[in-house]
């Protein structure tokens, strides 16, 4: 195992961020099936083993591999969230959707997907010193 920096750890929290995204998402009544879209999670999974990865082995590539996974999932969740939030502000009650979840998923994915683009740009590979 590498030596692992701060950025690793981080992208830890972000992980743990995703899984609780992911227990909301498929346990909110009214949102599984309406709104949470079951792709969402396989962009999440690669950003979560890109994330994984990152964390034993420092390649530069793998942060910015795991915000382009993480900003699909962003856009999916906003595009299936789209409906919802329309309901509410036409005062319709057409999708019969879970305004508290919704709210929570976009902010749940926005914080997932900012940290990884923070990572992505701002990490700097630890040059191994010669003997």
């Amino acid at each position: 195992m590498k030596k692992t920096n701060i950025w690793a750890y981080i992208g830890l929290i972000n992980i743990i961020l995703g899984a609780v995204f992911i227990i909301l998402g498929a346990a909110a009544p009214g949102f599984e099936h309406k709104t949470f879209d079951y792709w969402i999670i396989v962009p999440l999974a690669i950003g979560f083993a890109t994330q994984v990865l990152f964390f034993f082995v420092n390649w530069k590539l793998l942060p910015l591999l795991s915000a382009i996974c993480y900003a699909g999932a962003f856009g999916l969740t906003f595009y299936h969230a789209a409906p919802i939030v329309m309901d509410i502000i036409n005062q319709i009650n057409f999708l019969d959707g879970n305004w508290t979840t919704v709210i929570i998923q976009s902010i749940l994915i926005s914080l997932i997907c900012l940290i990884a683009v923070i990572i992505a740009f701002v990490y700097e590979p630890q040059k191994e010193e010669r003997i």
